[in-house]
């Protein structure tokens, strides 16, 4: 389920982010391409960075659950948590080091104060990769499929959900119309509302964790007014 993938996530996140992704994120970057420093840790509580690593490891991991709201019954488990890893571990701190971390995107003046583009842009260009490569989800549109080789194979008229398809003159015309019904029933019968409750309860954690969580990027409650 969605709720055992992001409590992996958790755990993948944070021992791809200790082993290699903050080292890539704020190794010493200097306006290059990637950093060099602090993998598996080393280092961290000397310089005072143990902090810095928790703080940056839960936008490391948000990026990865945004993937796996994404990639929702589409993938296996075990093949997910491989790219969680990866993304994790790699492709999430590239993307740190050229903004946060001080890469050549900061030395042109890039700025992200809260992760707009760093965290939920790559995050969702991830997600829409990966759902680009698999696919519907299995079963989502069993019914258009019966219905599909026949209507594709006189036409290339782009396929819409519309209303209940009528009597036409041509039959390549009424075969889309019957495949763009069953695009609409396919959705409407599969994608029915869950358990209100959780979804109510989820939004409220999330908008209270957000205020927190954001507010955070600030690094102080405190400072000092314009004049």
């Amino acid at each position: 389920s969605i709720l055992s993938k992001n409590m992996l996530d958790g755990c993948v996140s944070a021992i791809a982010f200790f082993a290699t992704g903050f080292a890539f994120a704020y190794g010493d970057v200097d306006g290059g391409f990637i950093g060099t420093k602090y993998f598996f840790g080393t280092s961290l509580r000397k310089e005072g960075k143990v902090v810095n690593w928790v703080f940056n490891y839960a936008f490391s991991s948000t990026c990865t659950t945004i993937l796996s709201g994404s990639t929702a019954e589409r993938s296996r488990v075990g093949h997910y948590l491989i790219f969680a890893a990866v993304m994790s571990g790699f492709i999430c701190p590239t993307i740190l080091a050229w903004t946060w971390g001080g890469g050549w995107l900061n030395e042109m003046e890039f700025h992200d104060f809260a992760g707009s583009m760093v965290i939920h842009g790559t995050g969702g260009l991830a997600g829409l990769v990966a759902t680009s490569v698999m696919g519907p989800r299995p079963g989502i549109f069993k019914t258009a499929y019966k219905i599909h080789a026949k209507a594709r194979s006189g036409s290339d008229v782009p396929i819409q959900p519309v209303q209940r398809p009528t009597q036409t003159t041509s039959t390549t015309s009424r075969d889309l119309a019957q495949l763009q019904f069953a695009v609409k029933h396919d959705i409407e019968d599969n994608f029915k509302p869950h358990n209100v409750a959780f979804i109510v309860m989820g939004t409220l954690i999330l908008w209270t964790s957000w205020l927190f969580f954001n507010g955070g990027t600030t690094g102080s409650a405190r400072g000092q007014r314009g004049e």
